[in-house]
C-alpha cells in the first residue's frame, strides 16, 4: 500500500517520547505479561546470538536486555529516542556491576544511526521502534540497520502484529473512548496506524501485517530464519503461568514448553501479543 493513497502521517516522535517519559517501562517487566515475555526472549536470545557479540539494543528503553546482555558477556550500546529512559539506564548502571560491558546509552532516533561506523555491530535488537514506525519509516529503520551489522549479522524484531493491534485499539475504544474516535478506529483498520486523540495513554502507534513485514526485510536484504509468537498461547494467561514459577517449577517448564511447540502456529502469531523475527545480513 502506498502511504500517500491514504493519507498517513510520519509518526509524530514527540508525542512517542511524551508518552515514554510517563510510562514505566522498567516496571513494565515486572508485570505478570512482562515477565513472561522477558523469560522467553532471554530464552530466545540465549540460543540464537553468538558468544561475545557487539549487540545494539535499539529502542531499548531504561535497557532491561541491555543489562541482562552485558551481564552475559556481550558487548552492548543501547540506544533509545526518550531522553528519560536513557537517564534512567545511566542511573542504574552506576552500581552495576558489569557496567564495562555496556559500551555506551544514546538518545538516538531508530531513522538516523549515522553516529555508529557501518558493520560495527554482529547483533542489532529492534524490539521497540516497528511498536510506532508506519511502514515507509519501517523500511528506513531496516536500512539504516542493514549497514551497520557486519556481514551475517544478526537482527531480531519484534513487533505487534495488525490484528493485535486491531483488537488492543478496539478494547481502548470500550474503557477509554476519550482517546478512540471513530476516525482514528477507522485509520487502524484501514492503515494499521494508530493516532491517539487525546494526552493521555499510548500515543502513536503502527501494526504491522507479518507478510508485509517480511516483505521489507527480505528488499532490504535480510534473510529471514525464524518467526514467532512471544508469549504464544500463554497470552492472556501470563498471571496464572508466572505464579507457577517458583512452586511447581516442573509444570512451568511444561507451560513453556507448550508455548514454544506452537507459537509458530500462523494464527496464534497474529493473535497472541507480540511477535519476533529472527533474520541476517
Amino acid at each position: 500500500m502506498i502511504l500517500e493513497e491514504v493519507g498517513m502521517r510520519g509518526t509524530d516522535f514527540d508525542r512517542v517520547r511524551s508518552y515514554y517519559h510517563e510510562f514505566d517501562e522498567w516496571g513494565r517487566f515486572d508485570t505478570p505479561a512482562g515477565h513472561l515475555e522477558f523469560e522467553i526472549v532471554k530464552s530466545i536470545l540465549s540460543v540464537t546470538l553468538p558468544r561475545n557479540a557487539t549487540v545494539l539494543d535499539l529502542g531499548g528503553g531504561p535497557g532491561r536486555y541491555a543489562f541482562h546482555l552485558a551481564e552475559q558477556g556481550h558487548r552492548v550500546h543501547l540506544a533509545d529516542i526518550s531522553h528519560t529512559l536513557i537517564d534512567q539506564a545511566r542511573s542504574r548502571s552506576r552500581e552495576f556491576r558489569y557496567r564495562d560491558n555496556l559500551v555506551s546509552m544514546e538518545v538516538v532516533n531508530a531513522l538516523d544511526l549515522s553516529q555508529y561506523a557501518d558493520q560495527s555491530f554482529s547483533v542489532v535488537l529492534l524490539f521497540g521502534p516497528l511498536y510506532h514506525l508506519n511502514s515507509s519509516e519501517a523500511v528506513t529503520c531496516l536500512q539504516q540497520v542493514y549497514n551497520k551489522l557486519s556481514v551475517g549479522g544478526l537482527l531480531l524484531v519484534v513487533y505487534m502484529p495488525f490484528e493485535v493491534g486491531v483488537k488492543s485499539i478496539f478494547e481502548r475504544s470500550l474503557y477509554a473512548p476519550d482517546q478512540v474516535d471513530a476516525d482514528a478506529m477507522d485509520a487502524v483498520l484501514d492503515t494499521g496506524a494508530f493516532r491517539n486523540v487525546a494526552a493521555q495513554g499510548f500515543q502513536e502507534g503502527f501494526f504491522h501485517k507479518s507478510g508485509d513485514l517480511r516483505n521489507c526485510l527480505e528488499q532490504v536484504g535480510f534473510t529471514i530464519h525464524d518467526e514467532r509468537s512471544i508469549r504464544g498461547i500463554g497470552f492472556g494467561s501470563e498471571s496464572e503461568v508466572m505464579k507457577l514459577k517458583e512452586p511447581d517449577p516442573k509444570r512451568y517448564q511444561q507451560l513453556l514448553s507448550t508455548i514454544d511447540r506452537t507459537c509458530r502456529n500462523e494464527s496464534i502469531r497474529a493473535t497472541c501479543g507480540h511477535a519476533i523475527i529472527t533474520c541476517a545480513r
